[in-house]
């Protein structure tokens, strides 16, 4: 019996360390360059499978290792370390990518992302105009973060900074990255989504529908071919408001046509709130003049204006919202595919 019990433990001790050299082949295995061949990228995502499964095996023997073992506690102390830098990696990546289309440095959006949410152990949570929402993943906590961080750093108004961050320190660059359509004439981002995709994408975020907000810009934009879109990414006709450098009148400039797509959601968001207008018609008269005064000599002419507006989004409301599959949809196998290819583009060395 007492040999038994010395063969168990010999033998996990060997399954331990067999889990620290396959952590240490796996981690290795992140080590990759941008333009990697199929071949690596077939091997990284076999090698990660591989790890996958047997961390799921592990786990459901986690107890059996930590009862058997000298050190009860070396079993499960080895798997939550493996899956808390799991967690890490994800939001670092999802990070990553959406400061890129921000301009902003990741690392330190990172770290501030990591105290707000106490090591990702809670979830990011913003307020727009009093509304607050809550991030579910790493995806929507990506696109949380890195919109308000901008829109934080631009903010005239000091009463309206959360976070008082200095443009140097988080600004990276001041280019802008145009977009570029495919032979479809749809607009392709970085990420491999279409425009409608990761507006969808970002509406879904906030629990909207992305309906009103592609037919807004179809409206605003002209389906994306007006000049504020094809040189500033604006793709809703959004003027300064407050914005650094941008008087009221003229048109914000966005670092990306992601940058843009994203703050539109959010700044609908934002006007939605304001108003409270749940009627799209009084909407289209705050959304198209700011309001109209009854005493206003052009009411009549701006009225007409307003109703035009009206009539198209309302059309394109009804278009969308009766097609959204097909044009907010993201099919399974090429949802994969795109967060496969943004992992190899992003990666860093361990």
């Amino acid at each position: 019996m007492r040999k038994n019990k010395k063969t168990r433990k010999r033998l996990t001790y060997h399954s331990l360390k067999q889990v620290l050299r396959l952590m240490v082949a796996f981690f290795s295995s992140f080590i990759i360059i941008v333009n990697c061949k199929e071949e690596e990228k077939r091997q990284m995502e076999a090698e990660t499978e591989r790890m996958e499964a047997f961390f799921e095996d592990f786990d459901e023997n986690v107890e059996t290792l930590a009862i058997n073992n000298i050190e009860p506690k070396i079993g499960e102390d080895l798997f939550e370390n493996y899956t808390q830098k799991m967690k890490f990696k994800e939001y670092e990546l999802a990070i990553e990518e959406y400061s890129l289309y921000f301009n902003l440095d990741s690392e330190k959006v990172f770290e501030l992302t990591k105290e707000l949410t106490n090591d990702f152990s809670e979830s990011l949570t913003i307020t727009i105009e009093g509304k607050t929402y809550t991030a579910t993943n790493a995806e929507s906590t990506a696109i949380f973060i890195t919109y308000d961080v901008w829109k934080d750093i631009y903010n005239t108004a000091s009463y309206k900074k959360k976070y008082n961050l200095k443009k140097e320190d988080y600004i990276t660059s001041e280019d802008v990255t145009n977009f570029v359509r495919n032979d479809k004439g749809e607009i392709i981002m970085r990420n491999g989504l279409t425009f409608h995709q990761l507006l969808a994408k970002v509406s879904y975020a906030i629990n909207k529908s992305p309906d009103r907000a592609a037919s807004i810009s179809d409206q605003e934009s002209g389906h994306r071919t007006s000049k504020q879109a094809r040189t500033q990414n604006n793709v809703s006709g959004i003027k300064g408001n407050g914005i650094s450098g941008v008087s009221n009148n003229d048109f914000i400039t966005f670092p990306s046509i992601e940058a843009g797509t994203i703050y539109h959601v959010f700044n609908l968001e934002r006007m939605e709130n304001i108003t409270n207008y749940n009627n799209l018609y009084q909407f289209a008269i705050y959304y198209v003049w700011g309001g109209i005064r009854d005493d206003d000599p052009e009411k009549e002419q701006k009225l007409a204006e307003v109703k035009v507006w009206y009539q198209n989004v309302s059309s394109g409301e009804i278009m969308y919202a009766a097609n959204e599959e097909y044009y907010f949809g993201i099919p399974e196998d090429e949802e994969k595919n795109i967060k496969n290819d943004i992992q190899l583009a992003l990666i860093k060395k361990d």
